[in-house]
């Protein structure tokens, strides 16, 4: 719940992605975004973000903590051992977050940071230590995954978690269903059923879902992972109306 909630704190418009308990490890995998929006003013950018949260008053842990870093101790190691967040089980990684993702105290720290930058800052959630691993344009807002659905030239496997009722009410051609609520069924299986080293688009009704997703497939070895910030309910009001909304 925490990590949902500290990464979707201010994610109130439907273009924003939500994080979610299970997070991308830091590695070449990536979680992209889509998102059915009007593009934003100016260029935005993304970071990929490690942290180690700890108590407020945990001052002298915070140094011990620095002090390890200083001598070359691995920071992923560090987080397991240290942070107070799920996150500490994937060595501390929140994967690429963007502008609007988290809360503001966070968002203006790592945003302030240089790759390669360690840096500090508190939130309502504690204190945090952050290393900015890296940034990189963000991927723009497009109105419509018409350039991802239709290029055939575009070697695309498309994944639907929404439950079957919900794809009776709206759906897409050409997404393979696989709902979030049988994943004990589909878990063991998933990388025979799906090409780990294709483009792959998770899709639900807000994100949410397919967000989750998105990481799972990351965690199972999947290399480039798209979600569709917004889900098919801002692909119907933003992008193709004949769609229905629900």
């Amino acid at each position: 719940m925490f990590r949902r909630a500290f990464l979707s704190a201010a994610s109130k418009s439907s273009h924003i992605v939500c994080s979610v308990p299970a997070k991308c490890r830091g590695s070449s995998s990536r979680v992209s975004t889509v998102a059915v929006s009007s593009a934003s003013n100016g260029p935005q950018r993304e970071v990929r973000v490690k942290h180690i949260l700890l108590k407020s008053d945990e001052s002298l842990k915070m140094k011990e903590i620095r002090d390890k870093l200083d001598k070359g101790i691995n920071f992923s190691e560090l987080a397991r051992v240290y942070s107070r967040c799920p996150s500490a089980n994937d060595g501390g990684s929140l994967g690429w977050v963007r502008k609007g993702a988290t809360v503001p105290e966070f968002e203006e720290c790592i945003f302030a940071a240089d790759a390669g930058q360690t840096t500090e800052c508190t939130t309502e959630y504690g204190r945090h230590l952050v290393l900015v691993e890296e940034e990189r344009a963000a991927v723009p807002a497009v109105q419509t995954m018409g350039p991802l659905l239709s290029d055939p030239g575009m070697d695309v496997q498309l994944v639907d978690v929404r439950e079957g009722r919900e794809l009776e009410l709206a759906s897409i051609p050409g997404f393979e269903h696989f709902p979030l609520s049988a994943f004990g069924e589909w878990e063991d299986t998933i990388a025979e059923d799906l090409d780990p080293s294709k483009k792959t688009l998770c899709l639900c009704h807000h994100g949410i879902r397919s967000q989750q997703m998105a990481q799972f497939l990351i965690a199972r070895g999947f290399t480039d992972v798209v979600n569709v910030a917004g889900g098919i309910d801002a692909y119907s009001r933003l992008a193709d109306p004949s769609i229905p909304k629900y």
